[in-house]
């Protein structure tokens, strides 16, 4: 977490790893979530949600500090062009990437950063959730990712799909209560 308005070459910099990853998982969707969530509103951060909705495996927090810690740019594209290999990473297999924010005011240009790492890297179809919870970010990535009959008891992934399931729960939860 840093201040919002530093952030934009980080953002840029999480496109292309999250590109790369959902390359390497053979265009399984990966998600961004653009929040430093309880921290104070000038804050801003990101988080990278892999394909089951959990948190980005750890063993790829390395290449992240690579590519964010890239001084300059000929530095980033040297530490971009090694990791392809070092990863094995197919650049012809697809890529998938939804994306979403919070309310706090750096998160517009954060996500127009984020959308020109997600270009620069051929992302095929970033999906922008606009402004909606962290949850829900991993809702919609973990059933983006389910086969079409998980789907049906998963649930829709998108946001409504989220406010059914959290509707359903409740009211189940609800039932025997007066």
């Amino acid at each position: 977490m840093a201040s919002g308005d530093t952030l934009e070459s980080t953002l840029f910099r999480i496109g292309l790893l999250a590109v790369l990853r959902s390359k390497k998982l053979n265009g399984q969707t990966i998600g961004v979530m653009i929040t430093a969530s309880h921290n104070p509103a000038i804050d801003n951060g990101a988080k990278l949600v892999d394909p089951r909705g959990e948190m980005l495996d750890s063993s790829w927090e390395q290449h992240a500090t690579l590519l964010a810690n890239a001084e300059t740019t000929s530095e980033l594209l040297k530490v971009l062009t090694g990791l392809i290999p070092e990863l094995k990473i197919d650049l012809t297999k697809p890529s998938r990437v939804v994306f979403a924010r919070d309310t706090r005011p750096s998160g517009e240009a954060l996500v127009q950063a984020l959308k020109a790492g997600l270009e620069a890297m051929g992302c095929d179809a970033p999906l922008d959730m606009g402004i909606t919870t962290t949850p829900c970010l991993h809702y919609m990535v973990k059933g983006s990712n389910l086969k079409p009959e998980a789907q049906i008891k998963y649930g829709v992934p998108s946001e409504q799909g989220y406010m059914q399931k959290l509707a359903t729960a409740f009211t189940k939860l609800m039932v025997s209560r007066p």
